[in-house]
């Protein structure tokens, strides 16, 4: 799949008139959803772009699909709910063979607010493999929605502010990915017996037992960690000092 290898290169690196350039021409480089960036080129989002009669149904596409997402955020979406519920259906009507190649499409231009998950697994960077997933059994593959409240962003940002703290590393991100990663490195790097003992809190059992079952960014930042003691009012600046220093006793 050229977008995996190739997003950066005019004419996704195709030299040749391959069928799969085809599609490249008609549906990707016509909606001009693929332009030079400074150096190098970039697949973009309908959604992102000031619509032309070629592009109107695509970026509607793209609107009511990340809408749908936004209205199950609290769960998983497979693709093939979304090709059944969404693209299927009126006023799209798209036929299933267009499927795999708008899955990988729709994915790319939209990955910073999506996660995306193989057979319920987390997955940071999609390959081949997932490529054949998406073609062959779309079932087995979820997205969800990720994009942030203003309140989120503040708790991220605040989990974010502990890794730095902890570690001395200046902040670089609050997407949940990041945040994961960081927070689950800096546990990784707690002495072996600190991890192992009971003879700590219950509240630093609780975070401990988040942190060695973390496999998937969004349920951890967004779900488990705000859920240590039930469910935490993260608009509340108190509660959520509370937390974060809850969390920050395990280290």
């Amino acid at each position: 799949m050229h977008f995996l290898k190739s997003a950066a290169s005019e004419n996704l690196g195709f030299e040749k008139y391959p069928a799969e350039r085809g599609i490249y021409e008609s549906l990707i480089k016509r909606n001009s959803l693929h332009l030079k960036s400074g150096d190098e080129f970039k697949i973009l989002s309908p959604a992102s772009l000031q619509s032309n009669a070629d592009q109107s149904e695509l970026k509607q596409l793209w609107l009511n699909t990340t809408e749908y997402l936004k209205q199950n955020k609290h769960r998983k979406v497979t693709l093939d709910e979304i090709h059944k519920q969404v693209w299927a259906r009126p006023p799209f009507g798209i036929k299933a063979g267009l499927f795999a190649l708008l899955d990988v499409l729709f994915y790319l231009t939209e990955k910073d607010k999506i996660a995306f998950y193989r057979e319920e697994i987390f997955i940071s960077k999609i390959g081949e493999i997932d490529i054949d997933f998406i073609h062959k059994t779309p079932a087995l593959v979820q997205l969800r929605w990720l994009d942030m409240d203003a309140d989120t962003k503040t708790f991220l940002s605040k989990l974010s502010d502990l890794a730095s703290e902890i570690s001395g590393n200046k902040t670089v991100s609050i997407e949940p990915l990041e945040v994961a990663r960081n927070l689950v490195a800096l546990y990784d790097e707690v002495e072996p017996w600190a991890t192992r003992t009971s003879r700590i809190s219950e509240n630093a059992k609780k975070v401990r037992t988040l942190f060695k079952r973390a496999s998937d960014p969004a349920q951890f930042t967004l779900n488990d960690l705000p859920n240590i003691d039930g469910q935490t009012d993260i608009s509340n600046d108190a509660s959520v000092d509370k937390l974060v220093h809850k969390i920050k006793m395990v280290f």
